[in-house]
């Protein structure tokens, strides 16, 4: 919630929202015959973060619908069409629960509203056969022909700025879209829009499900009063040997001694320990409570209280 909070003026609470993970674009060619390279989706996985998501590329603000409020930068395995790694950009989007919104969510939930398309500006679109820069020189190479092997595309260089991500029915990447990976489990498929009661939490560029971050949660809290418990033994023992370094002898001053054994492990706290009660042992030997009255050669002991 921390990540999504960013984004609003006031505190929202998991109950007042929906999440759904999407995503974005990859390095694939898409129907357009362009593709992102992986270092512009590196660039747009920053650039996205707080954009807003409308339907059809139309701007107007009563479009407006989600926002995005984390992305990552992943591989699923696997090659694209041009013999690279594939790689992808996903996002987490989230929306009021609103009466507004009712229809919408339920048109997410059901695998209506799928398909996203990206707006954003780079700095060149680059043939993929011999490097010319298309915006200044445009080469003859035709987008979708093969030049010895190689198929030719426009590999879009450098992003300078992320405008908007929009629903359509027909989008040019065809892996863009909402996915039922909300929570780093399975792809494709209806039910992606979730309820941020799976609260987000990062474990390798994936969520957690509700199930996993209870038992995360419960493992935390045992590792707490753990914890508690074992800092009261710390400040106790560190309390004792203040007590000890004063006791045996060697002219240690409070201050030294407190300064020195905040800095000790438990384990070296122990050992400290063990050391000065030997030496205030010998300070101040421990006699007997109830002594003998008379001589030890006495056939009877008799004890004077």
């Amino acid at each position: 919630m921390l990540r999504l909070n960013r984004f609003t003026r006031r505190e929202l609470k998991p109950q007042e929202v929906f999440a759904f993970s999407l995503i974005l674009c990859d390095n694939e060619i898409d129907r357009d015959g362009e593709c992102f390279t992986e270092e512009s989706l590196k660039i747009l996985s920053a650039l996205f973060v707080g954009k807003t998501g409308v339907f059809d590329h139309n701007p107007k603000a009563e479009h407006q619908s989600a926002r995005i409020f984390e992305t990552s930068l992943e591989r699923p395995g696997g090659e694209n069409a041009l013999g690279e790694p594939l790689c992808r950009l996903r996002a987490w989007a989230y929306m009021l629960r609103s009466e507004k919104n009712a229809d919408l969510i339920a048109e997410i939930d059901g695998g209506i509203k799928k398909e996203v398309s990206v707006s954003c500006a780079v700095e060149r679109a680059v043939c993929s056969v011999c490097g010319a820069d298309q915006k200044a020189e445009p080469c003859a190479h035709r987008k979708g022909e093969e030049y010895n092997g190689k198929i030719c595309c426009h590999l879009l260089v450098k992003p300078t700025d992320a405008y908007e991500w929009s629903f359509v029915a027909v989008p040019a990447q065809k892996s863009a879209g909402v996915t039922k990976r909300a929570f780093g489990r399975g792809e494709g498929g209806p039910q992606s829009l979730v309820s941020l009661e799976k609260l987000f939490e990062r474990e390798g560029d994936v969520l957690l499900q509700k199930g996993e971050l209870r038992l995360l949660e419960g493992q935390y809290k045992a590792l707490a009063a753990e914890a508690e418990a074992g800092r009261g033994y710390l400040g106790e023992l560190r309390r004792e040997v203040t007590k000890l370094a004063a006791l045996s002898g060697l002219g240690f001053s409070p201050g030294l001694v407190e300064k020195i054994s905040g800095a000790l492990l438990p384990a070296e706290l122990a050992e400290l320990r063990k050391t000065l009660v030997a030496h205030a042992a010998k300070a101040f030997p421990i006699g007997p409570q109830l002594a003998p009255a008379g001589g030890a050669g006495e056939a009877e002991t008799a004890y004077s209280i």
